[in-house]
């Protein structure tokens, strides 16, 4: 959804929104929404979070 290189810049000007075909495919729409705009709004606290969002990235893409 984010870029980990915008979270360091705390750059809140572009999200990708994804598409996931499956059965919660609805609670997956309705939650990746609510995160983007708390995001967007400045709602969330990203601070230091680029190692973590780099780490768990690293885990999936190994």
């Amino acid at each position: 959804m984010l870029p980990s290189s915008q979270v360091e810049k705390n750059d809140r000007s572009l999200i990708f929104t994804g598409f996931v075909t499956s059965v919660p495919t609805t609670i997956y729409a309705e939650v990746g929404a609510l995160w983007e705009i708390s995001w967007i709004e400045n709602m969330l606290d990203m601070n230091n979070a680029k190692e973590e969002m780099n780490y768990d990235i690293a885990k999936v893409n190994f």
